[in-house]
Order: C-alpha cells, then structure tokens, then sequence
C-alpha cells in the first residue's frame, strides 16, 4: 500500500472530517482535497465512490463533456455513521493508518485549525 492508494485517501479523508466534527468545525472540500494530494480526475472519483458508499454526504461531482470534474460540497458535507464505522473497523483503514504513521494523525488538530482560519 502506498500513500496514493484509493483506500489511504479516504481514510485521509474521512479521518480529517471526522476531526472537524469532533472539533465543532465544519470541514472544507478543498482542504479534504487538499490532504488527499489527488490529482484532479483521481480525486473526483475517489469522493463519488464515498459518496456512493454512503460514506460522506453533502458532496457533488459534476463531470463536464470535456472530461474534467468538479467536487463541490455543500453546508451539509460531513462524515455519515457508515462512514465513522469504516474509520474504525476497516481493515484498509488500519492499513492505512500504519502506512502513515502518527505523522498524520498528529496533524489533524493543525488541519482542523486551518479550517477554522478559512470561515
């Protein structure tokens, strides 16, 4: 598993949104991108496939004819229970979470006070 891969970025994700929620913050699409270091056309189809697994809600993925895409969230974007579930009892999600180390977990108060700044 590298820090590319499908399932590391929605573990990213998910866990970043959940720090949000926990923190009383809403959570920002672009820094969610942002953590997930996803190009474009990756990232768009890794936040359908959330949102099509019910992990996430409030998120919209908009595919124009000339291929590109555009995640756009609304004031409801936030993590669903199923979501909260596969952060604590996937076993990519503990994959995942090894893959990155605490690194990342200790910089998920930072990425939840840069969302502070952005409102």
């Amino acid at each position: 598993m590298s820090s590319d891969d499908f399932d590391v970025i929605v573990y990213k994700v998910l866990a970043y949104i959940m720090a949000c929620a926990k923190a009383d913050v809403v959570p920002s699409i672009a820094k969610a991108r942002e953590i997930s270091k996803a190009g474009s056309v990756y990232w768009a189809m890794v936040a359908r496939s959330m949102v099509a697994d019910g992990l996430i809600v409030g998120v919209s993925v908009e595919t124009y004819y000339d291929g590109t895409s555009e995640v756009t969230a609304g004031t409801d974007f936030g993590i669903t229970q199923r979501g909260a579930q596969y952060l604590r009892d996937n076993a990519k999600t503990r994959e995942a979470t090894h893959l990155l180390g605490s690194a990342f977990t200790e910089s998920l108060p930072i990425l939840v006070e840069a969302t502070k700044a952005l409102l």
